[in-house]
């Protein structure tokens, strides 16, 4: 099983690459793992469906655009936390940050905050958001969950790939947020498909 351990000291060695100078809007994320004895869990939420919204009904990690009160991608990641789920992230672990992710659909770069929590906090969803929830690192480790995601935009169909985290008929882990995940498994030791 999964553990937190390995990856935590991982992540504190790692020194992120970050996009700079690029004109695209910035935003931040926050991965936050629930830091089980047995096995790490990461939290996602799925976004509200709404017309206009590019990442409508996608999963996610909580986050939004960096606003110019925000201090620093950390303030941006704990802000937009505490505004989609209620939860506040003042006490628990900063593990690092990863790369940061240029959109290859969307033009905006992401950062992405790692933290680590034994507290589970009751959630209080904003509209933005229609659930909040766990999953097991393993089960973004089984290849039984691997699928691809199609996008057709403006006449052109692309695939992408993707996590199946939450069943048959759910939306599926693609995009950013699966980048992400991505750079996470590597330290757990683990190559997810690119």
């Amino acid at each position: 099983m999964p553990d937190l351990s390995t990856a935590r000291e991982a992540l504190s060695n790692h020194a992120p690459r970050l996009v700079t100078g690029n004109p695209y809007p910035q935003a931040a994320v926050a991965a936050i793992f629930h830091d089980q004895p047995e096995d790490a869990r990461l939290l996602f939420i799925e976004r509200a469906r709404c017309d206009g919204d590019p990442w409508s009904g996608d999963l996610a990690f909580p986050g939004g655009r960096v606003e110019a009160q925000d201090g620093s991608v950390h303030d941006t990641a704990e802000r937009e936390t505490r505004e989609e789920i209620g939860w506040s992230l003042e006490e628990v672990d900063r593990l690092g940050r990863l790369d940061d992710v240029a959109g290859s659909v969307l033009p905006i770069t992401v950062s992405a905050c790692v933290y680590a929590t034994r507290i589970e906090q009751s959630p209080t969803l904003s509209a933005e958001v229609v659930d909040v929830f766990w999953t097991p690192v393993a089960d973004l480790l089984d290849p039984e969950r691997r699928t691809v995601h199609t996008l057709r935009r403006r006449g052109a169909e692309r695939t992408f790939p993707a996590l199946d985290v939450l069943g048959p008929g759910c939306p599926l882990l693609w995009g950013v947020t699966y980048r992400f995940v991505c750079d996470l498994m590597q330290f757990f030791g683990h190559d997810l498909p690119t």
